[in-house]
């Protein structure tokens, strides 16, 4: 996926045009950023901590619709926690032991960290534990060659980053080299950069 070869500035711009962007509502957001808190046993110190990392861990909740010949093979649900290895073991060790099975946690931790490293595209920017190259890793290897067609919905606690937006635009690109249709779906607020600013909105600071 040869996002390097795409013109920054101008990719980045052209992010609403390529990609169906729509604002979550306070509801939505609500709904999100409380999701999976209670699997966290906050009376234990390993629940506590688990605990704050998820909470200072943006959370991105997609849906990818699989049809080959016209024909829907499939529509799989996944969420993803951004974050390096050792905070998602943190989060996970910290939880009853459904949180492993609801959330996608990398096939190998080892190829992802080489996949995201790519995309360093700004000096002191990076986006390689983010929610979004996860869910292009996972995407690539699962999901791509199972179908001719897809439809992503993506809905988000933090909007994406100008990194995360060329990558999703190169994923796009390269599914229409590979004679493939791939429909992008970004749901999440563009006012919120950090956790901060969601914690913030909903007035829980």
């Amino acid at each position: 996926m040869e996002a390097k070869k795409l013109p920054w500035e101008d990719t980045v711009s052209r992010f609403a045009e390529n990609i169906n962007t729509s604002d979550i509502d306070l509801d939505g957001l609500t709904e999100i950023y409380n999701e999976l808190q209670n699997y966290f046993d906050i009376t234990t110190t390993g629940g506590k901590k688990g605990l704050k990392e998820f909470l200072a861990s943006n959370r991105l909740f997609a849906v990818t619709e699989i049809c080959l010949n016209e024909d829907i093979v499939d529509s799989v649900s996944e969420i993803f926690i951004s974050g390096n290895q050792a905070k998602f073991n943190t989060i996970i060790s910290g939880a009853s032991d459904e949180m492993s099975h609801i959330i996608t946690e990398p096939s190998s931790w080892v190829k992802f960290e080489s996949f995201s490293l790519k995309t360093n595209f700004k000096e002191g920017t990076t986006a390689k534990n983010d929610t979004e190259m996860k869910y292009i890793f996972n995407f690539l290897e699962k999901h791509y060659n199972r179908g001719d067609q897809f439809t992503i919905t993506l809905k988000s606690i933090l909007y994406a980053c100008d990194n995360c937006k060329l990558y999703l635009q190169a994923l796009q690109n390269q599914a229409m080299l590979d004679g493939k249709i791939l429909k992008i779906n970004f749901i999440a607020d563009p006012a919120i950069d950090k956790m901060v600013d969601a914690r913030n909105l909903l007035e829980l600071n």
